[in-house]
């Protein structure tokens, strides 16, 4: 128990550097060009598609910080759920003494673990989009 414990907790520590990662980086090549010329702001086509490849990416290129976050962590967290709702993950949460709901392992938990990440994506990509569009108007 204390080793899923460990290995949670060194999980959970790897989603936030790497979102602080990712923010770090924006931040800082947006200082570099403010030092210099200012950027264009990205197409939306190309913030679209960026966010269909990475959730979050098109966010980042069209300026939107705190969106690319959301994204960003809903993909993470999805990935957490996928990973607790296979046979080695209940087997986990079974020795923690922790079950999940009936309804989430029998009910309506499969068709909305199958949804969500294809509604997330698709949502961030039309968000991407609209977002490089409103900047460029700007």
């Amino acid at each position: 128990e204390i080793l899923v414990l460990t290995v949670g907790t060194l999980a959970l520590l790897a989603i936030a550097l790497h979102i602080g990662a990712v923010l770090h980086a924006h931040a800082h090549a947006h200082a570099l060009a403010a030092g210099g010329e200012a950027r264009a702001p990205s197409h939306p086509i190309v913030a679209g598609l960026a966010s269909l490849l990475i959730p979050g990416w098109g966010q980042l290129l069209a300026g939107h910080r705190h969106r690319a976050v959301l994204f960003l962590g809903g993909v993470w967290l999805l990935s957490v759920a996928w990973l607790l709702v296979t046979p080695p993950g209940m087997r986990v949460l079974t020795r923690l003494n922790l079950a999940l709901p009936a309804a989430l392992r029998d009910g309506w938990g499969p068709i909305v673990m199958l949804s969500a990440p294809l509604v997330l994506w698709a949502i961030a990509v039309y968000d991407a989009a609209a977002g490089a569009a409103a900047e460029r108007k700007r």
